[in-house]
């Protein structure tokens, strides 16, 4: 099986929902017309990292962003990992991507587990999700099963590695990661990768670090520019029949995954 990926890369403007709602709808239909089957947006693509604003901003499933995605994967037939976008729920907002398949249904959301603390503060404004969510991307061709992470996720690898044991062949990762630490962002998308087997697309808000196509080796398939930018990527599936990626989680001591804080 083949898939044919776009990840979108575009700075998002602080606040201003309505033109970011209108470059995200234009980068995706550039997408579609470029043959992808799945789009990836970055993280927060609608309000950029406006978080004292989000009561305001914040909006759920039947909201403009996500109808937006909803409309734009009916109109050009592709499936659409909506980056995140901040969601209201009951009485708590999240940073939450939701996926929508090609004939307009929510089909995943996944809430961010791990809050930036440091520049962002996002626990301030943010409730952590308690999550880990995958999906079946399905298409003429065959399916697959994909997980999901935004961002300073890619720093906790455990989260990668339950989702590749729950079957997990696609890593999504949606990103707001900044150009002076590159070199850990495309380290951790291509560890994430090679050690878990999968390949992954991670799209990232510009002017920061690329977004990256990864193979399940750790090699870099293509990245982006650092500006507004589609990145296309083909992923073949039948690739990991392949001796070069041996499944190595086939070989884990399930032992040393699994430990109790209450020991260390």
């Amino acid at each position: 099986m083949k898939l044919k990926t776009a990840a979108v890369t575009f700075v998002p403007q602080i606040g201003q929902m309505e033109e970011n709602l209108q470059m995200a709808a234009t980068l995706i239909r550039q997408a579609a017309d470029g043959g992808a089957q799945l789009v990836l947006l970055p993280e927060l693509w609608n309000t950029g990292y406006d978080l004292p604003r989000v009561s305001l901003l914040a909006e759920g499933s039947s909201g403009p962003s996500v109808s937006l995605l909803r409309e734009s994967a009916i109109a050009h037939g592709v499936w659409i990992a909506g980056g995140s976008i901040l969601e209201r729920r009951h009485d708590k907002y999240h940073n939450t991507m939701f996926v929508v398949a090609p004939d307009g249904r929510i089909t995943a959301k996944y809430r961010k587990a791990h809050l930036f603390p440091r520049e962002l503060q996002e626990q301030q404004y943010l409730s952590a999700g308690d999550e880990a969510v995958r999906f079946l991307l399905e298409t003429g061709a065959g399916a697959v099963c994909t997980g999901l992470a935004i961002c300073y996720d890619l720093r906790f690898p455990e989260l990668f590695r339950n989702l590749a044991l729950r079957g997990a062949k696609l890593l999504l990762v949606p990103a707001y990661w900044p150009k002076a630490r590159r070199a850990e962002f495309e380290l951790f998308c291509r560890s994430r990768a090679a050690e878990n087997r999968c390949f992954l697309l991670a799209a990232n808000d510009a002017p920061g670090a690329p977004s990256l196509a990864v193979l399940p080796d750790g090699e870099v398939l293509a990245f982006s520019s650092e500006q507004a930018d589609v990145l296309f990527a083909t992923f073949d599936f039948d690739l990991l029949t392949d001796e070069k990626y041996f499944d190595s989680l086939a070989d884990r001591q399930p032992f040393i995954d699994e430990i109790d804080n209450n020991l260390l």
